[in-house]
Protein backbone atom coordinates (compact mmCIF):
# COMPACT_ATOMS: atom_id res chain seq x y z
CA UNK A 1 0.00 0.00 0.00
CA UNK A 2 3.13 2.18 0.00
CA UNK A 3 4.70 3.52 -3.02
CA UNK A 4 8.86 4.71 -3.09
CA UNK A 5 10.14 8.13 -4.57
CA UNK A 6 13.16 10.19 -3.70
CA UNK A 7 13.33 13.80 -3.46
CA UNK A 8 17.17 15.22 -4.00
CA UNK A 9 18.51 16.36 -0.79
CA UNK A 10 21.76 18.85 -0.56
CA UNK A 11 23.46 18.13 2.43
CA UNK A 12 27.32 17.47 3.47
CA UNK A 13 27.74 15.30 0.60
CA UNK A 14 26.78 17.65 -1.91
CA UNK A 15 29.20 18.74 -4.54
CA UNK A 16 28.59 22.08 -6.02
CA UNK A 17 30.01 24.39 -8.54
CA UNK A 18 29.26 28.03 -9.07
CA UNK A 19 30.74 30.09 -12.08
CA UNK A 20 29.31 34.05 -12.31
CA UNK A 21 30.72 36.11 -15.12
CA UNK A 22 30.29 40.00 -14.44
CA UNK A 23 28.75 42.70 -16.36
CA UNK A 24 29.13 42.00 -19.80
CA UNK A 25 28.28 45.43 -21.58
CA UNK A 26 26.41 48.58 -19.91
CA UNK A 27 23.20 46.77 -17.80
CA UNK A 28 23.94 43.05 -19.26
CA UNK A 29 25.05 40.40 -16.49
CA UNK A 30 25.33 36.56 -17.45
CA UNK A 31 25.29 34.25 -14.73
CA UNK A 32 25.55 30.47 -14.70
CA UNK A 33 25.60 27.51 -11.95
CA UNK A 34 25.40 23.92 -11.58
CA UNK A 35 25.01 21.63 -8.64
CA UNK A 36 25.08 17.64 -8.31
CA UNK A 37 24.33 15.57 -5.44
CA UNK A 38 24.95 11.83 -4.89
CA UNK A 39 22.90 11.92 -1.47
CA UNK A 40 19.11 11.48 -2.06
CA UNK A 41 16.00 10.46 0.10
CA UNK A 42 14.25 7.34 -0.45
CA UNK A 43 10.30 8.81 0.81
CA UNK A 44 7.76 6.21 1.78
CA UNK A 45 4.17 7.34 1.71
CA UNK A 46 1.68 5.27 4.08
CA UNK A 47 -1.90 5.50 3.15
CA UNK A 48 -2.98 3.90 6.32
CA UNK A 49 -2.01 3.53 9.74
CA UNK A 50 0.85 1.01 10.26
CA UNK A 51 3.05 0.30 13.22
CA UNK A 52 6.75 0.73 12.91
CA UNK A 53 8.60 -1.70 15.35
CA UNK A 54 12.20 -0.12 15.09
CA UNK A 55 10.86 3.37 16.44
CA UNK A 56 7.80 1.62 18.64
CA UNK A 57 5.35 4.17 17.38
CA UNK A 58 2.22 4.36 15.38
CA UNK A 59 1.94 6.55 12.37
CA UNK A 60 -1.05 7.76 10.65
CA UNK A 61 -2.43 7.90 7.14
CA UNK A 62 -0.91 10.67 5.30
CA UNK A 63 2.94 10.05 7.00
CA UNK A 64 5.79 9.94 5.27
CA UNK A 65 9.01 8.38 5.72
CA UNK A 66 12.13 9.94 4.26
CA UNK A 67 15.78 7.87 4.59
CA UNK A 68 19.00 8.95 2.90
CA UNK A 69 21.10 6.82 0.72
CA UNK A 70 23.12 6.93 -2.17
CA UNK A 71 21.67 7.29 -5.52
CA UNK A 72 22.20 8.18 -8.82
CA UNK A 73 23.27 11.57 -9.16
CA UNK A 74 21.01 14.62 -8.95
CA UNK A 75 21.97 17.62 -11.24
CA UNK A 76 20.62 21.10 -10.92
CA UNK A 77 22.17 23.50 -14.19
CA UNK A 78 20.66 26.74 -14.86
CA UNK A 79 22.21 29.73 -16.82
CA UNK A 80 20.74 33.68 -16.73
CA UNK A 81 21.14 36.17 -19.26
CA UNK A 82 19.90 39.79 -17.78
CA UNK A 83 19.53 43.05 -19.81
CA UNK A 84 18.83 46.41 -18.01
CA UNK A 85 18.06 49.65 -19.96
CA UNK A 86 17.60 52.66 -18.45
CA UNK A 87 14.98 55.34 -20.17
CA UNK A 88 15.97 58.61 -19.50
CA UNK A 89 13.03 60.68 -20.72
CA UNK A 90 11.10 58.26 -18.51
CA UNK A 91 13.56 58.26 -15.54
CA UNK A 92 12.44 54.13 -15.11
CA UNK A 93 14.38 51.27 -15.82
CA UNK A 94 13.53 48.41 -17.84
CA UNK A 95 14.47 44.50 -17.52
CA UNK A 96 14.77 41.50 -19.41
CA UNK A 97 15.84 38.76 -18.37
CA UNK A 98 16.42 35.50 -20.30
CA UNK A 99 17.30 31.42 -18.38
CA UNK A 100 17.35 28.34 -18.94
CA UNK A 101 17.23 25.82 -16.09
CA UNK A 102 17.85 21.71 -16.53
CA UNK A 103 17.25 19.42 -13.46
CA UNK A 104 17.60 15.81 -12.97
CA UNK A 105 16.97 13.34 -10.28
CA UNK A 106 16.74 9.89 -9.58
CA UNK A 107 13.53 8.06 -8.30
CA UNK A 108 12.71 4.29 -7.26
CA UNK A 109 8.82 3.27 -7.78
CA UNK A 110 8.50 -0.71 -6.36
CA UNK A 111 11.93 -1.35 -6.56
CA UNK A 112 12.32 -0.42 -10.16
CA UNK A 113 14.72 3.16 -10.79
CA UNK A 114 13.96 6.21 -13.13
CA UNK A 115 15.48 9.48 -13.86
CA UNK A 116 13.06 12.28 -13.63
CA UNK A 117 14.23 15.34 -16.33
CA UNK A 118 12.63 18.70 -15.94
CA UNK A 119 14.14 21.78 -18.87
CA UNK A 120 12.64 24.58 -17.77
CA UNK A 121 13.00 28.17 -20.22
CA UNK A 122 12.27 31.48 -18.15
CA UNK A 123 11.34 35.21 -20.36
CA UNK A 124 11.09 38.12 -18.26
CA UNK A 125 10.19 41.33 -18.72
CA UNK A 126 10.41 44.34 -15.52
CA UNK A 127 9.69 47.75 -15.29
CA UNK A 128 10.72 49.94 -12.40
CA UNK A 129 9.37 53.80 -12.26
CA UNK A 130 11.84 56.51 -11.27
CA UNK A 131 10.34 59.42 -12.52
CA UNK A 132 8.22 60.21 -9.15
CA UNK A 133 9.41 60.51 -5.56
CA UNK A 134 5.51 60.80 -4.91
CA UNK A 135 4.72 57.87 -7.16
CA UNK A 136 6.51 54.91 -7.07
CA UNK A 137 5.30 52.06 -9.65
CA UNK A 138 6.48 48.17 -10.55
CA UNK A 139 5.39 45.77 -13.31
CA UNK A 140 7.27 42.50 -13.39
CA UNK A 141 5.98 39.75 -15.79
CA UNK A 142 7.40 36.61 -16.05
CA UNK A 143 6.92 33.44 -18.04
CA UNK A 144 8.22 29.71 -18.09
CA UNK A 145 7.43 26.85 -20.42
CA UNK A 146 8.31 23.33 -19.42
CA UNK A 147 8.95 19.83 -20.50
CA UNK A 148 8.96 17.15 -17.77
CA UNK A 149 10.41 13.54 -18.90
CA UNK A 150 11.06 10.15 -16.91
CA UNK A 151 13.37 8.45 -18.82
CA UNK A 152 12.52 9.46 -22.28
CA UNK A 153 9.47 9.59 -21.89
CA UNK A 154 7.88 12.40 -22.05
CA UNK A 155 5.38 12.95 -18.78
CA UNK A 156 3.86 16.39 -19.94
CA UNK A 157 4.86 19.69 -20.90
CA UNK A 158 3.44 23.06 -19.18
CA UNK A 159 3.67 26.90 -19.07
CA UNK A 160 3.92 29.03 -15.69
CA UNK A 161 2.50 32.74 -16.05
CA UNK A 162 3.38 35.76 -13.16
CA UNK A 163 2.24 38.76 -13.61
CA UNK A 164 3.56 41.14 -10.07
CA UNK A 165 2.26 44.69 -10.12
CA UNK A 166 3.12 47.18 -6.75
CA UNK A 167 1.90 50.95 -6.51
CA UNK A 168 3.29 53.08 -3.53
CA UNK A 169 1.57 56.68 -3.03
CA UNK A 170 3.80 59.01 -0.82
CA UNK A 171 0.66 61.36 0.23
CA UNK A 172 3.15 63.53 2.93
CA UNK A 173 6.65 62.89 3.84
CA UNK A 174 5.83 59.99 6.34
CA UNK A 175 2.44 58.69 4.92
CA UNK A 176 2.31 56.46 2.65
CA UNK A 177 -0.29 53.85 0.89
CA UNK A 178 1.08 50.35 -1.00
CA UNK A 179 -1.09 48.04 -3.38
CA UNK A 180 0.32 44.98 -4.46
CA UNK A 181 -1.40 42.44 -7.06
CA UNK A 182 -0.70 39.32 -8.11
CA UNK A 183 -1.50 36.86 -11.36
CA UNK A 184 -0.54 33.31 -11.29
CA UNK A 185 -1.49 30.31 -14.06
CA UNK A 186 -0.46 27.23 -14.67
CA UNK A 187 -1.35 24.67 -16.92
CA UNK A 188 -0.24 21.82 -18.88
CA UNK A 189 -1.24 19.37 -21.84
CA UNK A 190 -2.80 16.60 -18.82
CA UNK A 191 -6.15 17.41 -17.40
CA UNK A 192 -6.52 18.37 -14.20
CA UNK A 193 -3.42 19.98 -13.88
CA UNK A 194 -4.57 23.88 -14.43
CA UNK A 195 -3.54 26.31 -11.23
CA UNK A 196 -4.95 29.97 -11.35
CA UNK A 197 -5.64 32.42 -8.92
CA UNK A 198 -5.29 36.11 -8.13
CA UNK A 199 -4.28 38.34 -5.01
CA UNK A 200 -4.57 41.64 -4.09
CA UNK A 201 -2.70 42.95 -0.53
CA UNK A 202 -2.20 46.79 0.59
CA UNK A 203 -1.40 49.08 3.26
CA UNK A 204 -1.18 51.98 5.06
CA UNK A 205 1.82 53.02 6.71
CA UNK A 206 3.31 56.08 8.66
CA UNK A 207 6.93 56.65 9.93
CA UNK A 208 7.49 58.39 13.49
CA UNK A 209 9.79 59.09 15.90
CA UNK A 210 13.39 60.19 15.82
CA UNK A 211 14.81 59.55 12.81
CA UNK A 212 11.96 57.38 11.50
CA UNK A 213 12.93 54.91 13.69
CA UNK A 214 9.34 53.40 14.16
CA UNK A 215 6.48 52.34 11.53
CA UNK A 216 2.82 51.52 12.15
CA UNK A 217 0.85 50.18 9.42
CA UNK A 218 -2.68 48.59 8.86
CA UNK A 219 -2.32 45.94 6.44
CA UNK A 220 -4.86 44.06 4.39
CA UNK A 221 -4.03 40.66 3.07
CA UNK A 222 -6.06 38.98 -0.19
CA UNK A 223 -8.68 41.49 -0.09
CA UNK A 224 -10.57 39.48 -2.52
CA UNK A 225 -10.70 36.48 -1.22
CA UNK A 226 -9.23 34.67 -3.75
CA UNK A 227 -6.14 32.09 -2.92
CA UNK A 228 -7.60 28.68 -2.78
CA UNK A 229 -7.11 26.24 -5.42
CA UNK A 230 -6.86 22.55 -5.91
CA UNK A 231 -3.94 21.06 -7.86
CA UNK A 232 -3.31 17.71 -9.50
CA UNK A 233 0.20 17.01 -10.11
CA UNK A 234 1.83 13.68 -11.97
CA UNK A 235 5.04 13.71 -10.73
CA UNK A 236 7.76 11.10 -11.92
CA UNK A 237 6.69 8.84 -10.09
CA UNK A 238 3.50 9.44 -8.32
CA UNK A 239 0.32 11.29 -8.29
CA UNK A 240 -0.55 14.27 -5.73
CA UNK A 241 -3.96 16.03 -5.49
CA UNK A 242 -3.48 19.15 -3.29
CA UNK A 243 -6.35 21.42 -2.35
CA UNK A 244 -4.24 24.69 -0.66
CA UNK A 245 -6.12 27.71 1.29
CA UNK A 246 -4.61 30.31 2.60
CA UNK A 247 -5.95 32.61 5.79
CA UNK A 248 -7.94 34.15 3.21
CA UNK A 249 -8.65 38.15 3.52
CA UNK A 250 -7.27 39.63 6.63
CA UNK A 251 -6.83 42.95 8.17
CA UNK A 252 -4.21 43.32 10.61
CA UNK A 253 -1.98 46.41 12.74
CA UNK A 254 1.35 46.27 12.26
CA UNK A 255 4.30 48.21 14.32
CA UNK A 256 7.84 48.22 14.90
CA UNK A 257 10.35 50.25 16.25
CA UNK A 258 14.59 50.49 15.43
CA UNK A 259 16.16 50.73 18.46
CA UNK A 260 19.60 51.16 17.49
CA UNK A 261 18.38 54.13 15.48
CA UNK A 262 20.60 54.47 12.13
Amino acid sequence: CADKYINSYTGKDTVMEKMKIGIIGCGTIANNGCSAASLAMVATYLTGHEYLPEYDYTVNAGTTLSTPINAGTTHDLNSRLSVSKNMSKLQSTVTAKLGYNFAQMPSFVGGQSFVGRTHTAIFELMFNSGFSRVVEFSLGAKTSPNWNFRDSEQLYRGIACDVDMSLRVNFLKRLWVRCNAYYHYYNTNQPGMRNEYFTLNADLACKFGKNDAGEISINGGDLLNTVSNFEVKNNYDYVSSVWNQVFGRSIYLKFSYNIMGR
